[in-house]
């Protein structure tokens, strides 16, 4: 556990900032000690990390984790904001928010000194300042998976001009459920943050500028699932397409046979006066009608413009 006091400018009072691993959850009546009770009864069985999603599928645009802000009594609550580490997996940033205390819970992107850094550049005041800030760093981060999205979109485009193949719409799927996932993360974080701006309204203005922006990339990402769409027709239209020279080929050939078929069939009939049967190169006859029947069918092709 570590632990720090900040100290505010003017008349307001400091607050305490504690960040707490996974495993010490327990710690938290010891923390909030005019509420052991509501832990001891209610809350650990209700809010211990990920409790309500260890049997939830795993899969693209499934939250797993679901931004939410939880009163727990006036002037405490339990917030959830969904993160990512490094890797860019999912992970939560889960907080107590009290008037004189911030609690975080096992969140590794968050230091002390980060924090003792924003408090000595005047960034945060109090705890709903931090809690602001921590959303703040959220929303870039999904801004950064959206631009990555579509970095994706546009390689994955170029692909499918080039050449369409079956695989590249097993992509498609998975960029569709990402902006999903991604939509359905910012729409909570919407309302998480709304929520926040109503705890203190003196405050409210602050929180309006990041419930805006977050507004401005929910637009983003609906916009970004439209050109989803776009690329889903354009691959289906080049696979259409592909189709279409594969069929166009595969009648040019048979109507290329056919002649030579039915040639080959009046040959084939069981007659004894048949034309250059007797001959001893009849089968050259037979292979330079064939040969002139093609260049015939190939010019008239030639003429429609059926060849390209």
């Amino acid at each position: 556990m570590e632990q720090m006091t900040i100290e505010t400018r003017g008349d307001q009072p400091g607050f305490k900032i504690i960040l707490l691993e996974s495993d010490e959850w327990d710690q938290l009546p010891q923390i909030f000690i005019q509420d052991t009770e509501l832990f001891h009864r209610h809350w650990m069985s209700q809010i211990h990390p990920l409790k309500a999603g260890e049997q939830a599928p795993d899969r693209e645009g499934y939250l797993v984790i679901k931004p939410v802000v939880i009163r727990l009594r006036p002037g405490l609550h339990y917030c959830i904001y969904r993160d990512q580490d490094r890797h860019g997996h999912p992970c939560p940033v889960q907080f107590f928010l009290s008037e004189d205390h911030f609690v975080l819970m096992e969140n590794q992107s968050v230091s002390i000194d980060k924090v003792k850094e924003w408090a000595e550049r005047g960034i945060i005041s109090n705890p709903m300042d931090l809690a602001r800030v921590l959303g703040a760093r959220v929303l870039r981060h999904h801004q950064s998976r959206l631009e990555l999205i579509e970095d994706d979109m546009q390689e994955l485009e170029g692909e499918i001009l080039e050449k369409p193949v079956l695989k590249q719409q097993t992509k498609i799927i998975s960029l569709h459920r990402q902006v999903i996932g991604l939509k359905k993360s910012l729409n909570r974080h919407l309302a998480a943050f709304t929520r926040l701006a109503l705890i203190d309204r003196d405050l409210e203005n602050d929180w309006k500028e990041l419930t805006l922006e977050t507004q401005r990339e929910i637009e983003n990402v609906r916009q970004t699932h439209d050109l989803v769409e776009s690329l889903r027709e354009a691959y289906q239209a080049a696979m259409d397409n592909r189709d279409n020279e594969i069929m166009k080929f595969l009648t040019i050939l048979a109507t290329l046979v056919l002649p030579i078929n039915m040639l080959a069939s009046f040959f084939g009939m069981n007659f004894e006066h048949m034309p250059f049967i007797q001959l001893p190169h009849g089968i050259y006859v037979f292979l330079g009608l064939s040969v002139v029947v093609v260049i015939i069918v190939l010019l008239f092709f030639r003429k429609k413009d059926w060849l390209r």
